[in-house]
């Protein structure tokens, strides 16, 4: 059978523009740079997970000491809003599943970091470690409890016995290098023996070196 198309729609109107449903947007992304909660910490009393800490306790750092916290903040970032990044256990010399916010960095000291960069510590964005040794993003679809910790100066504390997190002083530009998305990648890249698994993300060239 064929229509008549040139009648087939005629005793149709148009549809109402203004009944279409609200067009729904998209949450703010965030990405913050705090512990999510449960990390574990290091104080002279043991290990301790990141919300229980409060200002004046001690957490012990990568210079060797114990350094006291000035000040504790407290996050709530709404679901969808923010990345996570899921590190599995003995990724990043951490003894347990570890999850990190985007924005994050990744204390790394390593002897490749002096072969590439001509520093023994460097600071790797965590948005930019997925595809190393499992290490994935993820977006939760609950609020993510963080705490955001100062120190009178900045600092690289233990998390999770060995992964080694960078907490910035919020004054001053870090005293490590820290390393953009092309340099991330080619340190993974070398630190997993000339291999390192996709980012599901993608390449990002703006960020690159």
């Amino acid at each position: 059978m064929f229509l008549n198309h040139g009648q087939a729609f005629a005793q149709f109107a148009p549809a109402d523009a203004a009944a279409k449903p609200p067009v729904l947007s998209l949450p703010k992304r965030q990405e913050v740079n705090a512990f999510k909660a449960g990390t574990m910490l290091e104080t002279p009393s043991g290990w301790q997970t990141v919300e229980t800490l409060n200002a004046g306790d001690r957490v012990y750092t990568l210079d060797g000491g114990f350094a006291e916290l000035i000040r504790i903040r407290q996050h709530r970032v709404a679901a969808g809003s923010a990345r996570a990044i899921h590190v599995p256990a003995g990724s990043l010399n951490n003894c347990s599943d570890l999850v990190l916010t985007a924005g994050q960095h990744v204390a790394l000291v390593e002897p490749e970091c002096e072969t590439l960069f001509q520093a023994p510590c460097v600071l790797a964005p965590a948005s930019a470690l997925c595809g190393f040794r499992g290490i994935t993003s993820v977006v939760g679809f609950s609020d993510i409890e963080a705490t955001e910790l100062t120190f009178a100066n900045e600092e690289i504390v233990y998390a999770q016995t060995g992964a080694l997190i960078h907490v910035p002083s919020g004054v001053t530009d870090p005293f490590f290098r820290t390393l953009r998305y092309g340099e991330t990648r080619a340190l993974l890249s070398m630190l997993n023996r000339g291999h390192c698994g996709l980012d599901p993300l993608g390449f990002a060239p703006a960020l690159a070196a």
